[in-house]
C-alpha cells in the first residue's frame, strides 16, 4: 500500500525528532472516508503482546523471534529504512495495548512504494509512514492499495492521537479506492489485516513511537 501521490537502518536526526515530538497535520483531501471507530471484518492473524507477552491480535508476542522482522526487511529490500518500535494504547486501563516493529517510510519515493508488492505481513510488523514536510494546500494524501498483494489494516495518527481507522483490499489496476480518515494527520501505520480490529483498536486510543533500542 502507498500514498496515493505517488540512509542505514537507524532513525536519522530529523526522523529521530518527528517521532519524539509528532508534527501538527493539515486539511485531509477527499477519499474514502473512514466513518466510525471500528475497523471492518476481514479476517486478520492474531499473536501475542510484545510489551506483556500476553495474547493479542496482530502484535509480536514475547516469544517470537526478531527474526521474523529481519527477514521481512530482507525479503522486500527495506534494509535502507529507519525502524521504530510502534506501541498503541488504549484510552482506557482496560483498553488495547499493542506492540509493532516497523520500517519507516520518511520520503516521497518510500512512501509511494509503500509496501507493494510485499506478499506477506508477518505478525507484530508494520510499515509507518512519516510526512517530515508540510501538507499542501489540499492537505495530506489518501492511500491506495495498488499492486499491492495483501490485504491491510492502516490507523491514522494526528499529535500522537489515532483519528482512523480502517482495512484496505488489493488493488490490481487502476482506478483504485483511496483511504483517508477525513481528517487531519500525520502519520500513519499499516499492518496486517485484521491486526487492529482483532485487538479492539478506537479512534482516541495512544500511538505512541520510540528509536529501536530506546
Amino acid at each position: 500500500m502507498s500514498a496515493a501521490t505517488g540512509a542505514g537502518r537507524h532513525l536519522t536526526p530529523v526522523v529521530h525528532s518527528l517521532l519524539a515530538v509528532l508534527i501538527a497535520g493539515c486539511i485531509g483531501t477527499a477519499g474514502t472516508p473512514i466513518a466510525g471507530p471500528d475497523l471492518g471484518s476481514e479476517p486478520g492473524s492474531g499473536a501475542g503482546d510484545p510489551g506483556a507477552g500476553d495474547p493479542g491480535a496482530g502484535g509480536l508476542g514475547a516469544g517470537e523471534p526478531v527474526a521474523t522482522f529481519a527477514t521481512f526487511v530482507a525479503a522486500n529490500g527495506f534494509g535502507a529504512l529507519p525502524e521504530a518500535v510502534v506501541r498503541l494504547e488504549g484510552r482506557d486501563d482496560d483498553g488495547v495495548s499493542l506492540e509493532f516493529r516497523a520500517v519507516v517510510a520518511d520520503t516521497p519515493d518510500t512512501r509511494a512504494r509503500g509496501l507493494m508488492g510485499v506478499d506477506r505481513m508477518p505478525v507484530g510488523v508494520g510499515m509507518l509512514f512519516v510526512f517530515p514536510e508540510p501538507a499542501g494546500p489540499g492537505g495530506r494524501p489518501g492511500f491506495w492499495m495498488l499492486d499491492t498483494l495483501t490485504p491491510l489494516d492502516i490507523a491514522f495518527v494526528a499529535d500522537g492521537t489515532i483519528v482512523g481507522v480502517a482495512t484496505m483490499t488489493p488493488c490490481a489496476a487502476q482506478p483504485c479506492p483511496i483511504t483517508h480518515p477525513g481528517v487531519p494527520y500525520d502519520m500513519a501505520l499499516e499492518v496486517a489485516a485484521g491486526a487492529l480490529d482483532d485487538a479492539g483498536v478506537r479512534l482516541g486510543d495512544r500511538f505512541v513511537v520510540r528509536a529501536v533500542g530506546e
